[in-house]
């Protein structure tokens, strides 16, 4: 932790108190997480990324209002800013305030570009406003979904033989508590940091072939996937697809009464998730353990039918393909043994906008097309 050196030597270096606020928030230290984005910003109160790292340890706090503030702050000195602008975004949701709300999802796709976040919140600015028909077209789940059960990769007998295997390189990995990472969505399970990507990078191709397996399975669904998408003439992912992106990975890893609350994956343009195992007494009917597309009814209430939702029943070897802006959480699992899963992030590079691309042309006017 190289904010740790050089506070000791340097205990007035902004950037490294903004930096021990990102690290102490993401291991559950809320209170410490905000001592330390606060002193960063006292230190430079000017400095727009700081004072937004200061609204989201607010937020972690639980101090809303608070935030709110911060991040009108930081978007006044630098609307370019992330973190504010999804605050900024966030504050209008409580407010119900669907007209600003879509405004500002417009302008922040043009300036930020295809980021999952802009396009859940214009979603809900959409909800807010009643406009069902454009609403249901960006959450056309017959058009954004992709299933599939993988091909059993070279080098294994059989798919249970690699999900055996792809279970143990997880385990292998020392999973973390869900309690230990503040705001994480997994609820009384664990989560296998960095997933396939990790394993391979611990222990090299030869010694997590399974892992590495994996992520060649993926990198072939995601070509495929924005075929699909392309020649299906899904108008906004074409027009959302970055120029560049990396991959992140994590397992995920819930006993019994362990769930997924519900999120969507606000950095990503395409996101996935792979299931390794799921337990054999689960049932075959109702919600236990199952995937849903549904709306963000945690941050907003919303008239019943205007959110379009999709329930997905999972089994070993499905690969599931789906935008990151969709809403989604995945049910209790009742079961007593593990169930295991791999989420996938397709995000862009930082700092990728999209210029010469209005959000109004990105954004609107779908339900014409």
């Amino acid at each position: 932790m190289a904010w740790r050196n050089i506070l000791a030597i340097d205990p007035d270096d902004a950037q490294a108190w903004a930096k021990a606020a990102a690290y102490l928030w993401l291991t559950g230290r809320a209170a410490e997480a905000l001592d330390a984005a606060q002193r960063a910003v006292a230190l430079e109160p000017g400095n727009a990324n700081y004072l937004g790292v200061l609204g989201y340890a607010l937020h972690v706090a639980g101090e809303d209002d608070a935030a709110d503030r911060a991040y009108a702050q930081a978007f006044a000195l630098d609307p370019f800013d992330g973190l504010a602008a999804r605050g900024i975004g966030q504050a209008m949701i409580r407010r119900r305030a669907g007209s600003d709300l879509e405004a500002h999802c417009l302008q922040s796709f043009e300036r930020l570009g295809s980021r999952g976040w802009i396009v859940s919140q214009y979603c809900v600015s959409l909800a807010l406003l009643g406009r069902t028909v454009e609403l249901h077209r960006l959450l056309d789940y017959d058009a954004l979904l992709r299933h599939q059960t993988i091909d059993v990769p070279v080098g294994f007998a059989s798919l249970d033989a690699f999900n055996a295997a792809l279970s143990a390189e997880f385990h292998a990995l020392k999973p973390v508590a869900s309690g230990e990472i503040a705001l994480d969505v997994i609820r009384n399970g664990l989560r296998v940091k960095g997933g396939p990507q990790a394993a391979v990078a611990a222990h090299g191709r030869t010694g997590a072939p399974a892992s590495a397996a994996l992520l060649d399975t993926f990198a072939k669904a995601r070509s495929a996937y924005e075929h699909w998408v392309s020649a299906g003439g899904n108008t906004l992912l074409m027009r959302m697809q970055p120029k560049s992106t990396s991959l992140s990975t994590d397992g995920l890893i819930t006993g019994r009464q362990a769930f997924v609350a519900p999120h969507m994956h606000g950095s990503a343009w395409i996101s996935a998730v792979y299931y390794v195992k799921i337990p054999v007494e689960a049932p075959e009917s109702g919600t236990a353990g199952c995937l849903e597309f549904a709306p963000p009814l945690h941050k907003v209430d919303l008239p019943d039918g205007i959110w379009p939702t999709r329930l997905v029943r999972p089994y070993p070897g499905l690969l599931i393909v789906f935008p990151g802006y969709a809403y989604h959480h995945v049910h209790a699992n009742v079961a007593t043994d593990e169930r295991i899963a791999v989420s996938f992030d397709v995000q862009p590079n930082a700092h990728e906008g999209r210029a010469g691309v209005s959000g109004a042309t990105c954004l609107t006017g779908l339900d014409q097309e």
